[in-house]
């Protein structure tokens, strides 16, 4: 599904949106959530989203501030400038 939301900081309004991420607790701090999320935006970027957004749990929420994500109302947003 393509999600379009033009703005000044997105002209052409593509975006991604990641859910449903998660790492069962036993496989956790690894790396495997963040090389996934890496993928993830590597693919998004490829298919021309200007920005990603997601929503995250209290617990994933350094691992998308570290990946450049930043918050947005409620939301951590990712933009290739930020990060």
């Amino acid at each position: 599904m393509e999600i379009t939301i033009k703005s000044a900081d997105n002209p052409d309004g593509r975006c991604a949106y990641l859910m449903n991420i998660y790492t069962v607790p036993a496989m956790r701090r690894r790396g495997i959530g963040k090389a996934v999320v890496e993928w993830l935006m590597q693919e998004a970027e490829e298919r021309g989203a200007g920005k990603i957004y997601l929503e995250a749990s209290e617990s994933a929420y350094p691992l998308y501030k570290e990946l450049g994500f930043c918050e947005m109302d409620g939301y951590l947003k990712y933009t290739k400038e930020a990060g």
